[in-house]
């Protein structure tokens, strides 16, 4: 049996959303094309892909007031869809902790972004977590 990679899940869950974003498939469509890949949680792809869609306007909500010198709609499609997975994550799945979250994150901006991506992605969520894992992130001496 292969082993299955969060890590991976996660990148498949970027890929879907911002081909959703760019309005070429139906998002189940995408989905299930992303479900048939080997090594893949389906469960976790599935649940971070619906959440992002069932909270939308509470995880845009947060990205926006998180935001310093931008505007939501000024950001790259991809670096939405980084955030969208991420403060899901963060917002909902408080089984995966904080700093898991925000490192494959940056990762992923690494990977997908432009240059600067990766900083943007960890400012918004650093943000974003101090505020909703409050009792996660009080321990830190950030």
């Amino acid at each position: 049996m292969s082993k299955i990679s969060r890590s991976l899940t996660r990148r498949f869950a970027v890929e879907v959303l911002y081909q959703c974003s760019l309005g070429a498939a139906s998002s189940e469509d995408v989905l299930n094309r992303y479900l048939l890949k080997k090594r893949v949680d389906q469960d976790y792809l599935t649940a971070l892909v619906n959440g992002v869609a069932s909270h939308n306007i509470a995880i845009t909500t947060a990205v926006e007031d998180a935001l310093v010198d931008r505007a939501y709609a000024e950001l790259d499609l991809v670096e939405q869809a980084i955030l969208q997975m991420s403060v899901y994550e963060l917002m909902y799945r408080y089984d995966v902790p904080y700093r898991v979250v925000i490192n494959e994150s940056v990762n992923l901006a690494k990977l997908f972004g432009g240059q600067d991506a990766h900083k943007l992605v960890n400012s918004v969520l650093d943000r974003i977590a101090k505020d909703v894992r409050r009792l996660e992130c009080g321990g830190d001496s950030k």
